[in-house]
């Protein structure tokens, strides 16, 4: 596998130039005009003493990442880490008026040839993404204004990761990675069956109301599971922490169960109390909230 400094030479040859002071340290910085994002090389060591990176040293912008996941196929000399990886010397991956620290995905490459390569597969997806309307549909996936990136970058990596494989559209694809963090078509049809208020409480603030999950992705990565509304609720962000974390559930008539720790005193707090109970229930919510009370130890 090729270090950052063997990685820097391979660039510079397919026509990148250096953004970054070479004397900098963490992370330096390249950019072509055909691609949209730099890419970035790590570096380890301190200011004048740098010295190459050998672990996953290229990193790439989290919409780049995505692209290359999305690949009919990748080289075989050419590794793509799951996880974020976040560096403060990764500056232009950093989102505007962010002071989060910025990250991108770290990879692999074997040789000067692979790394080509993956460049190619980059500038011919964005190339056909102005081109034909299938692909400006994949585009829309890269990223969602109304989301933290971290956050979406990470659900994207883990929907990419659950779909093992399995071939599925553009639409659906966003419509999963939308579902892992609550927002697109899940959220709004969970707006229409708690005709958009809060399942507990009524509350009807929409930027208040999280659409939760009662069987997670990271427990049951089945699409169909996933994207139906009646696995979820609509539930104020407090409630929803407590739904979420197993310290609440609600019993076959919607009534509200809680763990021993949590007293009646810590849930008047949170605005609700301990007679509280779903506003309706339907029985296509039974299997899934069976499924978080057995999770959580409520029907032991």
């Amino acid at each position: 596998m090729l270090d950052s400094f063997a990685l820097k030479d391979s660039l510079l040859a397919l026509g990148f130039r250096p953004i970054t002071d070479p004397e900098r340290t963490k992370a330096h910085g390249f950019k072509r005009n055909d691609l949209a994002h730099p890419i970035y090389v790590k570096i380890a060591g301190p200011k004048g003493r740098l010295r190459a990176a050998t672990e996953h040293p290229l990193v790439l912008h989290a919409n780049d990442a995505d692209r290359l996941r999305r690949a009919p196929s990748l080289p075989r000399g050419f590794e793509l880490q799951a996880s974020p990886y976040k560096s403060a010397g990764l500056l232009e991956f950093r989102n505007s008026g962010s002071a989060a620290t910025p990250f991108g995905f770290d990879a692999a490459v074997r040789d000067s040839t692979t790394l080509a390569e993956v460049i190619d597969i980059l500038c011919n997806r964005a190339e056909k993404a102005v081109k034909t309307s299938d692909a400006a549909a994949l585009t829309e996936t890269d990223e969602s204004p109304a989301i933290d990136p971290l956050v979406w970058a990470t659900a994207t990596a883990d929907v990419d990761a659950g779909l093992q494989g399995r071939v599925v559209t553009a639409t659906t694809r966003k419509a999963l990675i939308e579902a892992r963090v609550g927002q697109g078509k899940y959220r709004e049809d969970l707006l229409k069956i708690w005709h958009r208020r809060c399942a507990v409480t009524g509350c009807d603030i929409e930027k208040a109301l999280v659409a939760s999950h009662a069987v997670p992705w990271r427990e049951n990565k089945d699409p169909e599971t996933c994207l139906d509304p009646y696995n979820g609720l609509l539930l104020a962000a407090s409630i929803d922490k407590l739904f979420d974390q197993g310290l609440i559930s609600f019993d076959e008539a919607g009534r509200l169960l809680r763990c021993t720790a949590l007293r009646g005193v810590d849930l008047l707090a949170l605005g609700i109390t301990a007679d509280a109970r779903l506003r309706a229930i339907s029985p296509k919510h039974q299997p899934y909230l069976a499924a978080h009370r057995i999770k959580h130890g409520f029907n032991a």
